[in-house]
Protein backbone atom coordinates (compact mmCIF):
# COMPACT_ATOMS: atom_id res chain seq x y z
CA UNK A 1 0.00 0.00 0.00
CA UNK A 2 0.96 3.80 0.02
CA UNK A 3 2.08 3.94 3.49
CA UNK A 4 4.68 0.99 2.75
CA UNK A 5 5.60 1.52 -0.54
CA UNK A 6 8.77 -0.88 -2.04
CA UNK A 7 11.33 0.97 -4.45
CA UNK A 8 11.97 -0.98 -7.40
CA UNK A 9 15.17 -2.16 -8.35
CA UNK A 10 17.66 0.01 -10.72
CA UNK A 11 17.32 -1.11 -14.22
CA UNK A 12 19.90 -3.07 -15.76
CA UNK A 13 20.78 -4.15 -19.43
CA UNK A 14 16.79 -3.67 -19.97
CA UNK A 15 15.43 -5.45 -17.03
CA UNK A 16 13.91 -4.81 -13.43
CA UNK A 17 13.48 -6.52 -10.60
CA UNK A 18 9.88 -6.44 -9.26
CA UNK A 19 7.83 -8.15 -7.41
CA UNK A 20 5.51 -9.39 -10.04
CA UNK A 21 1.72 -8.90 -10.24
CA UNK A 22 -0.22 -12.29 -8.94
CA UNK A 23 -2.34 -10.89 -11.88
CA UNK A 24 -0.51 -12.95 -14.03
CA UNK A 25 0.22 -16.16 -11.80
CA UNK A 26 3.97 -15.89 -12.16
CA UNK A 27 6.91 -16.72 -9.55
CA UNK A 28 10.00 -14.97 -9.06
CA UNK A 29 12.15 -16.75 -10.34
CA UNK A 30 10.08 -17.15 -13.76
CA UNK A 31 11.17 -15.16 -16.66
CA UNK A 32 9.35 -12.16 -17.89
CA UNK A 33 6.95 -12.10 -20.32
CA UNK A 34 5.84 -9.75 -22.72
CA UNK A 35 3.69 -8.16 -20.34
CA UNK A 36 6.19 -7.50 -18.03
CA UNK A 37 8.76 -6.32 -20.79
CA UNK A 38 6.20 -4.12 -21.21
CA UNK A 39 5.79 -2.73 -17.72
CA UNK A 40 10.30 -2.44 -17.92
CA UNK A 41 9.92 -0.53 -20.80
CA UNK A 42 7.74 1.99 -19.29
CA UNK A 43 9.73 2.26 -16.06
CA UNK A 44 12.07 2.90 -18.37
CA UNK A 45 11.40 5.15 -20.59
CA UNK A 46 9.16 7.30 -17.82
CA UNK A 47 12.48 7.88 -16.04
CA UNK A 48 14.53 9.01 -18.71
CA UNK A 49 11.67 11.59 -19.70
CA UNK A 50 11.22 12.62 -16.47
CA UNK A 51 15.08 12.86 -15.90
CA UNK A 52 14.93 15.05 -19.38
CA UNK A 53 12.33 17.05 -17.96
CA UNK A 54 9.67 15.70 -20.40
CA UNK A 55 6.15 15.05 -20.97
CA UNK A 56 6.20 11.05 -20.45
CA UNK A 57 2.72 9.99 -21.84
CA UNK A 58 -0.33 11.52 -22.68
CA UNK A 59 -3.09 11.35 -20.09
CA UNK A 60 -5.54 8.66 -21.28
CA UNK A 61 -2.55 6.42 -21.57
CA UNK A 62 -1.70 6.99 -18.25
CA UNK A 63 -5.02 6.03 -17.12
CA UNK A 64 -5.08 3.23 -19.28
CA UNK A 65 -1.69 1.26 -18.41
CA UNK A 66 -2.25 2.24 -14.36
CA UNK A 67 -6.17 0.03 -15.06
CA UNK A 68 -4.70 -2.68 -16.38
CA UNK A 69 -1.83 -2.80 -13.82
CA UNK A 70 -3.94 -1.75 -10.97
CA UNK A 71 -4.14 -4.75 -8.99
CA UNK A 72 -6.92 -7.18 -9.77
CA UNK A 73 -10.62 -6.97 -7.88
CA UNK A 74 -11.92 -9.99 -6.18
CA UNK A 75 -14.33 -12.43 -8.25
CA UNK A 76 -18.06 -11.37 -8.03
CA UNK A 77 -19.90 -14.14 -5.91
CA UNK A 78 -21.92 -16.48 -8.99
CA UNK A 79 -24.46 -16.87 -6.17
CA UNK A 80 -25.43 -19.87 -7.79
CA UNK A 81 -23.03 -22.54 -7.72
CA UNK A 82 -21.00 -24.39 -4.73
CA UNK A 83 -19.02 -21.68 -3.06
CA UNK A 84 -16.46 -23.83 -0.83
CA UNK A 85 -14.93 -21.37 2.64
CA UNK A 86 -11.16 -21.85 1.70
CA UNK A 87 -8.77 -23.18 4.22
CA UNK A 88 -6.59 -21.44 6.12
CA UNK A 89 -4.04 -22.21 3.94
CA UNK A 90 -5.47 -20.86 0.90
CA UNK A 91 -6.41 -17.78 3.06
CA UNK A 92 -2.75 -17.02 3.77
CA UNK A 93 -1.79 -17.69 0.84
CA UNK A 94 -4.22 -14.88 -0.84
CA UNK A 95 -3.14 -12.51 1.93
CA UNK A 96 0.46 -13.00 1.19
CA UNK A 97 -0.80 -13.04 -3.12
CA UNK A 98 -2.72 -9.57 -1.95
CA UNK A 99 0.10 -7.41 -0.01
CA UNK A 100 2.44 -8.39 -3.22
CA UNK A 101 0.09 -7.28 -5.47
CA UNK A 102 -0.28 -3.57 -4.02
CA UNK A 103 3.38 -3.64 -3.26
CA UNK A 104 4.23 -3.56 -6.95
CA UNK A 105 1.76 -1.44 -7.48
CA UNK A 106 2.64 1.01 -4.70
CA UNK A 107 5.94 0.92 -6.20
CA UNK A 108 5.12 2.60 -9.99
CA UNK A 109 3.22 5.23 -8.60
CA UNK A 110 6.45 6.38 -7.23
CA UNK A 111 7.91 6.74 -11.32
CA UNK A 112 6.31 10.30 -11.28
CA UNK A 113 3.76 12.91 -9.97
CA UNK A 114 1.30 11.70 -12.73
CA UNK A 115 1.71 8.58 -12.03
CA UNK A 116 0.84 9.04 -8.16
CA UNK A 117 -1.91 11.46 -9.02
CA UNK A 118 -3.63 8.96 -11.17
CA UNK A 119 -2.70 5.77 -9.35
CA UNK A 120 -3.73 6.57 -6.11
CA UNK A 121 -7.83 6.02 -6.22
CA UNK A 122 -6.90 2.58 -8.19
CA UNK A 123 -4.62 1.74 -5.54
CA UNK A 124 -7.11 2.73 -2.87
CA UNK A 125 -10.09 0.78 -4.81
CA UNK A 126 -9.61 -2.42 -2.47
CA UNK A 127 -7.69 -1.95 0.39
CA UNK A 128 -6.35 -5.69 2.24
CA UNK A 129 -4.71 -4.57 5.49
CA UNK A 130 -2.53 -7.99 6.29
CA UNK A 131 -1.94 -7.58 10.08
CA UNK A 132 -3.01 -5.10 12.70
CA UNK A 133 0.54 -3.45 12.61
CA UNK A 134 -0.24 -2.56 8.67
CA UNK A 135 -4.09 -1.33 10.40
CA UNK A 136 -2.57 0.92 12.26
CA UNK A 137 -0.18 2.70 9.26
CA UNK A 138 -3.11 3.01 7.58
CA UNK A 139 -4.90 4.84 10.13
CA UNK A 140 -1.87 7.33 10.07
CA UNK A 141 -2.32 7.94 6.41
CA UNK A 142 -5.82 7.86 6.39
CA UNK A 143 -5.54 10.75 9.05
CA UNK A 144 -2.99 12.87 6.98
CA UNK A 145 -4.95 12.30 3.96
CA UNK A 146 -8.57 11.91 4.97
CA UNK A 147 -9.12 11.93 1.11
CA UNK A 148 -8.37 8.84 0.52
CA UNK A 149 -11.49 7.61 2.32
CA UNK A 150 -13.55 8.16 -0.21
CA UNK A 151 -11.78 5.31 -2.98
CA UNK A 152 -11.82 2.82 -0.81
CA UNK A 153 -15.16 0.43 -2.14
CA UNK A 154 -13.45 -2.78 -0.54
CA UNK A 155 -12.06 -3.39 2.77
CA UNK A 156 -10.22 -6.71 3.72
CA UNK A 157 -9.06 -7.34 7.01
CA UNK A 158 -8.19 -10.86 7.64
CA UNK A 159 -6.24 -10.23 11.11
CA UNK A 160 -6.65 -13.77 12.73
CA UNK A 161 -4.27 -14.68 15.38
CA UNK A 162 -2.92 -17.56 17.83
CA UNK A 163 -5.26 -17.09 20.71
CA UNK A 164 -2.06 -19.15 22.26
CA UNK A 165 -0.50 -16.34 22.83
CA UNK A 166 -3.19 -14.69 24.08
CA UNK A 167 -3.29 -16.80 26.87
CA UNK A 168 0.67 -16.67 27.73
CA UNK A 169 0.27 -12.63 27.86
CA UNK A 170 -3.37 -11.70 28.42
CA UNK A 171 -2.31 -7.93 29.85
CA UNK A 172 -0.81 -7.23 26.44
CA UNK A 173 -3.68 -8.71 24.69
CA UNK A 174 -6.05 -6.33 26.34
CA UNK A 175 -4.05 -3.67 25.78
CA UNK A 176 -3.70 -4.26 22.10
CA UNK A 177 -7.22 -5.09 21.84
CA UNK A 178 -7.77 -1.19 22.94
CA UNK A 179 -5.36 -0.15 20.22
CA UNK A 180 -7.22 -2.04 17.65
CA UNK A 181 -10.81 -0.70 18.66
CA UNK A 182 -9.49 2.94 18.22
CA UNK A 183 -7.74 1.76 14.29
CA UNK A 184 -10.52 -0.22 13.16
CA UNK A 185 -12.50 2.72 14.73
CA UNK A 186 -10.67 5.36 12.84
CA UNK A 187 -10.79 3.39 9.45
CA UNK A 188 -14.08 2.78 9.21
CA UNK A 189 -14.77 6.32 10.22
CA UNK A 190 -12.84 7.16 7.52
CA UNK A 191 -14.22 4.98 4.72
CA UNK A 192 -17.82 6.25 4.27
CA UNK A 193 -18.29 5.10 0.57
CA UNK A 194 -17.25 1.66 1.19
CA UNK A 195 -19.30 -1.52 -0.58
CA UNK A 196 -17.48 -4.93 0.61
CA UNK A 197 -16.12 -5.17 3.91
CA UNK A 198 -14.09 -9.14 5.17
CA UNK A 199 -13.04 -8.50 8.73
CA UNK A 200 -11.63 -11.54 10.83
CA UNK A 201 -10.72 -9.99 13.96
CA UNK A 202 -7.19 -10.68 16.00
CA UNK A 203 -8.10 -13.85 18.58
CA UNK A 204 -7.84 -11.08 21.49
CA UNK A 205 -11.02 -9.29 20.11
CA UNK A 206 -12.80 -13.34 19.78
CA UNK A 207 -11.14 -16.21 21.56
CA UNK A 208 -12.82 -19.71 22.39
CA UNK A 209 -16.07 -19.67 24.40
CA UNK A 210 -14.77 -21.85 26.44
CA UNK A 211 -11.82 -18.99 27.51
CA UNK A 212 -14.72 -16.29 28.56
CA UNK A 213 -15.93 -18.38 31.15
CA UNK A 214 -15.51 -18.24 34.92
CA UNK A 215 -15.14 -21.69 36.01
CA UNK A 216 -17.75 -22.42 38.52
CA UNK A 217 -15.63 -25.04 40.45
CA UNK A 218 -12.61 -23.48 41.08
CA UNK A 219 -13.91 -19.35 40.92
CA UNK A 220 -10.69 -18.80 38.10
CA UNK A 221 -11.15 -16.08 35.87
CA UNK A 222 -11.40 -15.93 32.13
CA UNK A 223 -8.18 -16.88 30.46
CA UNK A 224 -8.95 -13.89 28.38
CA UNK A 225 -11.63 -11.38 29.42
CA UNK A 226 -13.08 -9.82 26.18
CA UNK A 227 -15.83 -7.94 27.80
CA UNK A 228 -12.55 -5.77 29.11
CA UNK A 229 -12.60 -4.18 25.38
CA UNK A 230 -15.90 -1.64 25.15
CA UNK A 231 -17.84 -2.07 21.89
CA UNK A 232 -16.49 0.36 19.39
CA UNK A 233 -20.44 1.46 18.68
CA UNK A 234 -19.18 4.64 16.73
CA UNK A 235 -17.47 2.28 14.22
CA UNK A 236 -20.52 1.69 12.40
CA UNK A 237 -22.20 5.17 11.32
CA UNK A 238 -25.28 4.73 9.59
CA UNK A 239 -23.49 6.67 6.87
CA UNK A 240 -22.95 3.41 5.07
CA UNK A 241 -25.43 3.71 2.83
CA UNK A 242 -23.64 2.18 0.14
CA UNK A 243 -22.04 -0.75 2.03
CA UNK A 244 -23.49 -4.35 -0.44
CA UNK A 245 -21.07 -6.94 0.97
CA UNK A 246 -20.25 -7.97 4.72
CA UNK A 247 -18.39 -10.77 6.15
CA UNK A 248 -17.25 -10.86 9.49
CA UNK A 249 -16.03 -13.45 11.52
CA UNK A 250 -16.62 -14.31 15.28
CA UNK A 251 -19.35 -13.33 17.54
CA UNK A 252 -17.93 -10.34 19.08
CA UNK A 253 -17.35 -8.48 16.09
CA UNK A 254 -20.79 -9.51 15.42
CA UNK A 255 -21.92 -8.31 17.96
CA UNK A 256 -20.59 -4.85 17.70
CA UNK A 257 -21.31 -4.29 14.48
CA UNK A 258 -24.94 -5.45 13.79
CA UNK A 259 -25.94 -6.15 17.74
CA UNK A 260 -27.83 -2.98 18.02
CA UNK A 261 -30.48 -1.13 16.02
CA UNK A 262 -29.76 0.56 12.66
CA UNK A 263 -30.37 -0.19 9.21
CA UNK A 264 -28.14 -1.19 5.98
CA UNK A 265 -30.90 -0.26 3.28
CA UNK A 266 -28.21 -1.82 0.33
CA UNK A 267 -26.61 -4.51 1.84
CA UNK A 268 -27.39 -7.62 -0.36
CA UNK A 269 -24.65 -10.11 0.95
CA UNK A 270 -24.23 -11.04 4.44
CA UNK A 271 -21.51 -13.93 5.18
CA UNK A 272 -21.05 -14.77 8.75
CA UNK A 273 -18.06 -17.12 9.93
CA UNK A 274 -17.72 -18.99 13.19
CA UNK A 275 -14.11 -17.92 14.01
CA UNK A 276 -11.91 -21.34 14.14
CA UNK A 277 -8.65 -22.34 15.46
CA UNK A 278 -5.42 -21.95 13.83
CA UNK A 279 -5.26 -25.73 13.26
CA UNK A 280 -8.39 -25.77 11.65
CA UNK A 281 -9.32 -28.76 13.55
CA UNK A 282 -13.04 -29.42 13.79
CA UNK A 283 -15.93 -28.39 16.12
CA UNK A 284 -13.35 -26.17 17.91
CA UNK A 285 -14.99 -22.71 18.03
CA UNK A 286 -18.61 -21.56 16.72
CA UNK A 287 -20.93 -18.62 17.26
CA UNK A 288 -24.01 -18.05 18.30
CA UNK A 289 -26.25 -16.19 16.06
CA UNK A 290 -29.43 -14.51 17.01
CA UNK A 291 -31.89 -11.60 17.54
CA UNK A 292 -29.27 -10.52 19.93
CA UNK A 293 -26.27 -10.80 17.45
CA UNK A 294 -27.94 -9.73 14.35
CA UNK A 295 -30.70 -6.56 14.97
CA UNK A 296 -30.35 -5.03 11.67
CA UNK A 297 -33.00 -3.93 9.30
CA UNK A 298 -31.63 -5.48 5.65
CA UNK A 299 -34.28 -5.19 3.27
CA UNK A 300 -32.19 -6.07 0.07
CA UNK A 301 -30.64 -9.11 1.34
CA UNK A 302 -30.35 -11.45 -1.38
CA UNK A 303 -27.53 -13.99 -0.28
CA UNK A 304 -27.62 -15.39 3.65
CA UNK A 305 -24.04 -17.20 3.96
CA UNK A 306 -23.73 -19.07 7.11
CA UNK A 307 -20.31 -21.10 8.48
CA UNK A 308 -19.74 -22.63 11.93
CA UNK A 309 -22.68 -21.06 13.67
CA UNK A 310 -25.04 -22.40 16.09
CA UNK A 311 -28.19 -20.81 15.16
CA UNK A 312 -31.45 -19.08 16.51
CA UNK A 313 -34.09 -20.74 14.52
CA UNK A 314 -36.52 -18.05 15.29
CA UNK A 315 -33.81 -15.47 14.27
CA UNK A 316 -33.62 -17.08 10.99
CA UNK A 317 -36.96 -17.81 10.13
CA UNK A 318 -38.58 -14.93 11.64
CA UNK A 319 -36.45 -11.86 9.94
CA UNK A 320 -38.01 -10.01 7.00
CA UNK A 321 -35.79 -10.57 4.19
CA UNK A 322 -38.05 -10.08 1.01
CA UNK A 323 -35.32 -10.04 -1.02
CA UNK A 324 -33.60 -13.35 -0.17
CA UNK A 325 -32.70 -15.42 -3.14
CA UNK A 326 -29.84 -17.65 -1.85
CA UNK A 327 -29.43 -19.39 1.90
CA UNK A 328 -26.06 -21.14 2.41
CA UNK A 329 -25.89 -23.12 6.06
CA UNK A 330 -22.92 -24.85 6.10
CA UNK A 331 -21.32 -27.08 9.25
CA UNK A 332 -24.23 -24.97 11.50
CA UNK A 333 -26.25 -26.40 14.52
CA UNK A 334 -29.38 -24.79 16.00
CA UNK A 335 -29.73 -24.09 19.75
CA UNK A 336 -31.37 -25.95 22.41
CA UNK A 337 -35.17 -25.83 22.64
CA UNK A 338 -35.18 -23.66 25.72
CA UNK A 339 -32.83 -21.37 24.60
CA UNK A 340 -35.04 -20.69 21.49
CA UNK A 341 -38.50 -20.38 22.88
CA UNK A 342 -39.32 -17.91 19.69
CA UNK A 343 -39.28 -20.80 17.39
CA UNK A 344 -42.04 -23.07 16.84
CA UNK A 345 -40.92 -25.81 14.31
CA UNK A 346 -44.30 -27.40 13.11
CA UNK A 347 -44.57 -27.05 8.88
CA UNK A 348 -47.80 -25.15 9.47
CA UNK A 349 -46.13 -21.94 11.68
CA UNK A 350 -46.08 -18.64 10.26
CA UNK A 351 -42.73 -17.61 9.21
CA UNK A 352 -41.64 -14.36 7.43
CA UNK A 353 -39.03 -16.34 5.77
CA UNK A 354 -39.13 -16.11 2.06
CA UNK A 355 -40.10 -19.74 1.32
CA UNK A 356 -41.68 -19.56 -2.11
CA UNK A 357 -39.35 -16.89 -3.16
CA UNK A 358 -35.82 -18.47 -2.38
CA UNK A 359 -33.53 -19.78 -5.38
CA UNK A 360 -30.95 -20.87 -4.47
CA UNK A 361 -30.34 -23.60 -1.23
CA UNK A 362 -26.81 -24.85 0.17
CA UNK A 363 -27.05 -27.19 2.83
CA UNK A 364 -26.12 -30.55 4.27
CA UNK A 365 -28.63 -33.12 4.52
CA UNK A 366 -27.52 -34.80 7.13
CA UNK A 367 -28.59 -31.21 9.34
CA UNK A 368 -31.54 -30.32 6.89
CA UNK A 369 -34.51 -31.97 8.95
CA UNK A 370 -33.87 -29.08 11.37
CA UNK A 371 -32.37 -26.47 9.46
CA UNK A 372 -35.27 -25.91 7.08
CA UNK A 373 -38.38 -24.82 8.25
CA UNK A 374 -41.18 -27.43 6.72
CA UNK A 375 -40.19 -29.81 3.98
CA UNK A 376 -38.09 -29.21 1.09
CA UNK A 377 -40.88 -29.42 -0.76
CA UNK A 378 -42.24 -26.28 0.15
CA UNK A 379 -39.78 -24.43 -1.53
CA UNK A 380 -41.62 -24.06 -4.83
CA UNK A 381 -39.03 -21.56 -6.02
CA UNK A 382 -35.89 -23.19 -5.80
CA UNK A 383 -33.93 -23.72 -8.87
CA UNK A 384 -30.32 -24.84 -7.45
CA UNK A 385 -29.91 -26.82 -4.98
CA UNK A 386 -26.33 -27.78 -3.57
CA UNK A 387 -25.88 -30.80 -1.35
CA UNK A 388 -23.55 -31.59 1.03
CA UNK A 389 -22.93 -35.16 1.48
CA UNK A 390 -20.82 -36.83 4.64
CA UNK A 391 -18.58 -38.95 3.14
CA UNK A 392 -19.59 -41.72 6.23
CA UNK A 393 -22.82 -41.15 5.74
CA UNK A 394 -24.07 -39.67 2.33
CA UNK A 395 -27.90 -39.80 1.51
CA UNK A 396 -30.13 -38.45 -1.26
CA UNK A 397 -33.18 -37.15 -0.22
CA UNK A 398 -35.83 -38.87 -2.61
CA UNK A 399 -38.07 -35.74 -0.80
CA UNK A 400 -36.63 -33.88 -4.00
CA UNK A 401 -38.63 -34.97 -6.25
CA UNK A 402 -41.35 -32.67 -4.43
CA UNK A 403 -39.44 -29.56 -5.77
CA UNK A 404 -41.17 -28.40 -9.05
CA UNK A 405 -38.66 -26.68 -11.24
CA UNK A 406 -35.03 -27.79 -9.84
CA UNK A 407 -32.47 -26.50 -12.75
CA UNK A 408 -29.55 -27.26 -11.25
CA UNK A 409 -28.59 -30.10 -8.77
CA UNK A 410 -24.92 -29.82 -6.88
CA UNK A 411 -24.17 -32.76 -5.07
CA UNK A 412 -20.67 -32.03 -3.32
CA UNK A 413 -18.81 -34.87 -1.39
CA UNK A 414 -16.92 -33.72 1.39
CA UNK A 415 -13.18 -34.72 2.17
CA UNK A 416 -12.25 -36.31 5.30
CA UNK A 417 -11.13 -34.19 8.10
CA UNK A 418 -7.41 -34.85 8.88
CA UNK A 419 -7.30 -37.62 11.88
CA UNK A 420 -10.98 -38.60 11.48
CA UNK A 421 -11.55 -42.03 11.67
CA UNK A 422 -12.25 -44.17 8.59
CA UNK A 423 -14.95 -47.08 9.15
CA UNK A 424 -14.34 -49.19 5.85
CA UNK A 425 -18.13 -48.67 4.42
CA UNK A 426 -18.03 -45.15 2.98
CA UNK A 427 -17.16 -46.92 -0.69
CA UNK A 428 -20.51 -48.78 -0.70
CA UNK A 429 -22.68 -45.91 1.24
CA UNK A 430 -21.44 -43.55 -2.17
CA UNK A 431 -22.31 -46.29 -4.69
CA UNK A 432 -26.10 -46.21 -2.99
CA UNK A 433 -26.22 -42.59 -3.54
CA UNK A 434 -25.15 -43.25 -7.17
CA UNK A 435 -28.22 -45.58 -7.52
CA UNK A 436 -30.31 -43.18 -5.98
CA UNK A 437 -29.22 -40.69 -7.84
CA UNK A 438 -29.81 -43.12 -10.98
CA UNK A 439 -33.19 -44.07 -9.63
CA UNK A 440 -34.10 -40.21 -9.82
CA UNK A 441 -33.33 -39.30 -12.66
CA UNK A 442 -34.88 -42.18 -14.61
CA UNK A 443 -38.07 -41.41 -12.87
CA UNK A 444 -40.98 -39.80 -14.95
CA UNK A 445 -42.59 -36.46 -14.19
CA UNK A 446 -39.20 -36.01 -11.90
CA UNK A 447 -39.05 -32.29 -10.79
CA UNK A 448 -42.81 -31.27 -12.10
CA UNK A 449 -44.92 -32.10 -15.03
CA UNK A 450 -41.82 -31.35 -17.02
CA UNK A 451 -38.05 -32.07 -17.01
CA UNK A 452 -36.91 -29.13 -15.86
CA UNK A 453 -33.73 -30.44 -14.57
CA UNK A 454 -30.56 -28.42 -16.80
CA UNK A 455 -27.45 -29.49 -15.06
CA UNK A 456 -25.97 -32.24 -12.75
CA UNK A 457 -22.56 -31.26 -11.19
CA UNK A 458 -20.69 -33.59 -8.51
CA UNK A 459 -17.46 -32.19 -6.78
CA UNK A 460 -15.22 -34.64 -4.70
CA UNK A 461 -12.69 -37.37 -5.50
CA UNK A 462 -13.72 -40.94 -6.16
CA UNK A 463 -12.11 -44.03 -5.68
CA UNK A 464 -11.89 -45.67 -9.33
CA UNK A 465 -12.41 -48.89 -8.61
CA UNK A 466 -15.56 -48.49 -5.99
CA UNK A 467 -17.35 -45.41 -8.31
CA UNK A 468 -16.14 -45.21 -12.33
CA UNK A 469 -19.05 -47.64 -13.32
CA UNK A 470 -21.75 -45.87 -11.85
CA UNK A 471 -20.37 -42.38 -12.30
CA UNK A 472 -20.24 -43.58 -15.93
CA UNK A 473 -23.94 -44.86 -16.07
CA UNK A 474 -25.03 -41.40 -14.03
CA UNK A 475 -23.19 -39.34 -17.39
CA UNK A 476 -25.21 -41.53 -19.83
CA UNK A 477 -28.30 -41.23 -17.83
CA UNK A 478 -27.87 -37.59 -18.11
CA UNK A 479 -26.84 -37.79 -21.78
CA UNK A 480 -30.22 -39.64 -22.64
CA UNK A 481 -32.17 -37.02 -20.47
CA UNK A 482 -30.96 -34.11 -22.03
CA UNK A 483 -29.04 -32.87 -18.86
CA UNK A 484 -25.76 -31.68 -18.95
CA UNK A 485 -23.43 -33.53 -16.48
CA UNK A 486 -19.88 -32.14 -15.02
CA UNK A 487 -17.80 -33.93 -12.41
CA UNK A 488 -14.88 -31.79 -10.48
CA UNK A 489 -12.75 -34.08 -9.13
CA UNK A 490 -10.44 -37.03 -9.80
CA UNK A 491 -9.53 -40.57 -8.95
CA UNK A 492 -7.80 -41.33 -6.08
CA UNK A 493 -7.77 -43.94 -3.54
CA UNK A 494 -10.39 -43.04 -0.27
CA UNK A 495 -8.06 -42.82 2.58
CA UNK A 496 -7.95 -40.35 5.73
CA UNK A 497 -5.18 -38.10 5.55
CA UNK A 498 -2.96 -37.83 8.72
CA UNK A 499 -2.62 -34.81 10.65
CA UNK A 500 0.11 -32.53 9.89
CA UNK A 501 2.89 -32.29 12.02
CA UNK A 502 2.84 -28.98 13.63
CA UNK A 503 4.84 -26.46 12.05
CA UNK A 504 5.46 -23.77 14.75
CA UNK A 505 5.51 -24.58 18.68
CA UNK A 506 2.48 -22.20 19.00
CA UNK A 507 0.50 -25.42 17.11
CA UNK A 508 1.70 -27.66 19.40
CA UNK A 509 0.54 -26.07 22.42
CA UNK A 510 -2.81 -25.48 20.29
CA UNK A 511 -3.29 -29.03 19.78
CA UNK A 512 -2.45 -30.53 23.36
CA UNK A 513 -4.77 -28.06 24.70
CA UNK A 514 -7.72 -28.99 22.03
CA UNK A 515 -7.32 -33.18 22.88
CA UNK A 516 -7.23 -32.57 26.68
CA UNK A 517 -10.35 -30.58 26.39
CA UNK A 518 -11.63 -33.86 24.26
CA UNK A 519 -10.44 -35.88 26.86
Amino acid sequence: MLWRPDINAPLQNNWVTIPLSTKFHRSWSTAMSPSDIFHSFLHRFLKERVDNTQDALPPEVFATVLAFAAPSLPEPDLKTSYRPYPGRAARAAEKEARAREQAWFSSLLLVCSQWYSAGTPLLYRHVHVSSPEQLHKLTKTLRRHSEYGAFVHQLSLPHHTSWVRCNLRPFKSIRSGYWYRDDVTAVFSACKSVQHVDMEPPAWFDPPPEWQKIDEATGERPKLDVSAVPAPRDMWPEAFVHLKSLTLHGEFITRTFLGHPGSLPSLEELFLVGTTSPADMSNKNYMIVGRDQVQFDLPNLRVLRLRRCILHMSWLYNSVWPKLETLDISHCYKTAAEDDLGYDSSSDAPVLFPVQTLRTLQLPWSTSSYLLHGEIGDYCGLKNFVLLLNRRYPYIPMALYRVSGLERLEIVIQEYEPGQVATGSEKDALNRVFDDLIKMLLMPGMWGSKDTLKKLVIWGNLDMEAHEIRKTLVFYVCVARHIEFAWHGKYVPWVVPPLPPPSAMEERLERKMHFDDIA
